[in-house]
């Protein structure tokens, strides 16, 4: 049996117009630059993507500062509760604060409210007591 010499001859035309009997494949050096550009791929999306390892990090660094919040709220609302419950038994917890902040006064009390802009007019009785020359020379420093 004769051997047949040569390529054998392509049954499409556009191949023998392409590739003129080439073979299909590539070279290992193609092929291993592709592999390597697929597994950089990979590995940077490992690193850096949505769901890697720099992510991970970032998330698990919120759930540590979430955890952290929720204690310092619950020492909070712990606090709250105590200085509820001291409100609820002891009136005078409750009427320091009104009569600092707000002026209040229980029966029979009067207030005076003393501000430091405010400022007494001249009356007659400054210049026998010598009180506009005090004050002026203050005014004037």
């Amino acid at each position: 049996m004769a051997r047949r010499r040569g390529k054998k001859p392509t049954t499409y035309r556009y191949q023998r117009v392409l590739y003129q009997g080439k073979s299909l494949s590539s070279s290992p050096r193609v092929w291993w630059s592709v592999g390597g550009l697929v597994v950089g791929v990979f590995v940077l999306n490992l690193v850096i993507g949505d769901g890697g390892i720099l992510r991970g990090m970032e998330l698990r660094a919120e759930i540590r500062e979430a955890q952290r919040m929720g204690a310092e709220l619950e020492r909070d609302l712990a606090r709250l509760d105590r200085e509820i419950a001291v409100r609820r038994t002891d009136p005078s917890s409750y009427e320091k604060p009104a009569r600092e902040k707000f002026g209040m006064s229980g029966e029979g009390e009067w207030v005076f409210q003393f501000h430091d802009d405010m400022r007494v007019p001249p009356g007659p009785w400054d210049a026998e007591l010598g009180v506009a020359e005090a004050t002026a020379g203050v005014a004037e420093n």
